[in-house]
């Protein structure tokens, strides 16, 4: 789990981009996500992990892998 806050955080502000977060379904973009982060998100959803908020970064990447991605992994 090295260097997941960053490769998240750069994933949905670089990669995607503000046009892209709401109300836009792509599968394509959706299966991105399950394919980057899906085994991250399911060791998380049932555990707590403090070292996820030991930074503002970290804070941030935990945030959206645990409340904004499932809304791509899991559409429908």
């Amino acid at each position: 789990m090295g260097q997941w806050p960053r490769s998240v955080i750069c994933l949905w502000f670089d990669e995607v981009g503000c046009s892209r977060w709401l109300g836009v379904v792509d599968a394509q973009f959706d299966s991105l996500i399950r394919e980057r982060f899906e085994s991250l998100y399911e060791a998380w959803a049932m555990q707590s992990f403090p070292e996820a908020l030991a930074s503002p970064e970290r804070a941030l990447a935990a945030f959206i892998v645990l409340d904004q991605f499932p809304y791509n992994m899991y559409r429908r």
